[in-house]
């Protein structure tokens, strides 16, 4: 995951506010078994992270996908260079479009998916005492 949620910054602890925020973002990850190779922090004005082929080459040198792996996607520009597919070049695997007519099933992002998950992730984090300061959570 890239994300620019200070919660997970690793750079500048130093302060007793930043060490309980790092602390706490620690214990979740545990407790989800998340490893922190899996997080990276990256400043941003924005609290979006795009996709992006500089994303999708640092992802490859993190995770080592097993050998003979098929890795699928959509069509969009970030995984492509030239009408040629990036990902066979940078991990070194054979790789599969899916066809238009799925995506809205396989991507979250669209047909409002994203949005219903959103507010049903709103109601369980109200409904368990989580306000919006504990991004983390």
């Amino acid at each position: 995951m890239f994300t620019s949620d200070p919660a997970f910054r690793d750079i500048a602890i130093s302060t007793s506010r930043r060490i309980g925020i790092r602390s706490r973002t620690d214990e979740l990850m545990t407790k989800y078994s998340i490893e922190g190779f899996q997080v990276v922090w990256q400043q941003s004005a924005s609290s979006y992270i795009p996709e992006s082929q500089t994303l999708l080459e640092a992802h490859s040198a993190r995770v080592k996908v097993p050998l003979g792996s098929a890795i699928f996607s959509d069509r969009g520009n970030v995984f492509f260079r030239n009408q040629e597919p990036l990902i066979p070049q940078i991990f070194r695997l054979k790789t599969a479009c899916y066809p238009t007519v799925v995506h809205h099933f396989i991507s979250p992002n669209d047909n409002h998916f994203h949005g219903s998950a959103k507010a049903k992730w709103r109601l369980i984090k109200a409904k368990n005492g989580r306000g919006k300061a504990d991004s983390v959570e």
